[in-house]
């Protein structure tokens, strides 16, 4: 007897269904719609018709020997997991049509388990179905990438934002991210074990965007949590244990740091989630650190700056977090390549505490000028904020200072605000 080939299942015609072919949910296929029988049942998948599914794949299955049949039922629960088909992985599941795919099984030509699949395709219905079969979260996929299925869900096309670190916010990140399905990303962190130590590896390798869907289904697993340090060669365990908080401290007071930005607003992610480990702790972390807190980015600014640089933490936390940075070395006065101080960062932010602090310690700094020789009263003025102003005019900054483009901003703006007194006494 001439031995049946094995079924090749493409899943490309999943997604580029033939010209001429209604795949309309519940819709029959057109008369005269002549395909083979594995193109017949495909397209049953494509519409999740439980019973055409069933017709189809049980003709499929005829005359194959147990292992076979399991093996072609498992590429079938994948295609169904691909495409979010569950009445017809169901039937699968449940036995309708054959033999019962094990869950935990990979496709040879994919290295994906049906989780994976789902996860990946950010298959809600299937997700949940499988996870209500006790399918593994924790198993990794037998491809060169060996990721879980969460780490999958947060690769998907969907998630992708426009968003920038260093002229966005992270309130605008999180803004972003609100507006996206996360349905799949809650449901599998849910069932997660090892969650926290996801994040913790998100947090270090600066993957924000991912780091902040973990935190927006997941806060309560994640906050709190601690991840015990690891040798260099990952296999010697330390004693202590790491905050992500820490650990994201730690990575952006690394000297020469290409991601300092991204971890500062790691930072405020955090802090914003309530997973700080508070300043006590930080201040800990910083006394035992070996690092340079002046080092500087590719434009120039230190930590210090950029701590106060368009960050969308409360102005106490950006006070209290650059105090501590000063209490450790960090200078104030220095200048990034235009020239900007952190007191003019301050100022154009409308920080008032970091500008009582820093004007406290240093009062020449209210005249410090920018490379277009712009003060910190510039900067408070252009940006409408009056007690900003104020402030600067009580440490006597000057009045009469114009740009480069001869332009004294302040006269304007007392034009426009009579209760401002130009008297700095």
């Amino acid at each position: 007897m001439e031995q049946k080939e094995s079924l090749i299942f493409d899943f490309s015609q999943l997604q580029e269904p033939p010209l001429n072919v209604d795949f309309t949910a519940g819709k029959v296929s057109p008369v005269g719609y002549n395909v083979n029988a594995e193109m017949r049942c495909l397209d049953s998948v494509l519409k999740d018709d439980r019973s055409e599914f069933f017709l189809h794949a049980k003709h499929l299955f005829v005359g194959e020997d147990a292992e076979t049949e399991r093996i072609e039922a498992l590429k079938l629960l994948s295609a169904c997991c691909s495409n979010d088909s569950i009445n017809c992985a169901s039937s699968i599941i449940n036995g309708d049509v054959g033999s019962v795919p094990y869950i935990e099984d990979v496709c040879g030509d994919t290295g994906l388990s049906p989780l994976h699949t789902a996860a990946k395709s950010h298959a809600g219905r299937c997700v949940e179905m499988l996870l209500k079969q006790r399918a593994r979260t924790d198993m990794r996929s037998k491809d060169e990438r060996a990721l879980i299925p969460l780490e999958l869900s947060l690769l998907n096309a969907c998630l992708d934002v426009t968003w920038n670190p260093t002229s966005d916010s992270t309130g605008d990140l999180i803004l972003l991210l609100g507006h996206k399905d996360l349905t799949v990303v809650k449901l599998l962190a849910e069932k997660t074990k090892d969650v926290n130590t996801l994040a913790y590896v998100y947090a270090k390798s600066g993957a924000i965007v991912s780091l902040t869907a973990l935190l927006t289904v997941a806060t309560e697993k994640i906050r709190e949590a601690t991840v015990a340090l690891r040798d260099d060669d990952d296999s010697v365990q330390k004693p202590r244990r790491n905050t992500i908080y820490e650990a994201v401290i730690h990575e952006a007071l690394q000297n020469n740091s290409s991601k300092r930005i991204v971890f500062l607003r790691e930072i405020e992610l955090l802090q914003l989630f309530g997973a700080a480990a508070g300043d006590e702790a930080v201040l800990e972390l910083l006394l035992k650190t070996n690092i340079d807190v002046n080092e500087t980015d590719a434009e120039g600014n230190t930590i210090i700056q950029c701590s106060l640089k368009g960050s969308s933490l409360p102005h106490k936390h950006q006070t209290r977090i650059m105090q501590l940075l000063i209490a450790h070395g960090a200078r104030a006065s220095q200048k990034n390549k235009l020239g900007l101080s952190a007191l003019h960062f301050a100022a154009a932010n409308g920080n008032l505490s970091a500008l009582e602090v820093l004007l406290a310690a240093n009062p020449n700094l209210v005249h410090v000028k920018t490379v277009t020789k712009e003060t910190p009263l510039s900067f408070a003025v252009k940006n409408n904020h009056l007690d900003c102003v104020e402030l600067l005019l009580r440490y006597c900054a000057s009045t009469e200072i114009r740009n480069l483009r001869c332009v004294n901003t302040l006269e304007s703006f007392v034009l426009t605000n009579s209760s401002l007194s130009m008297d700095p006494s």
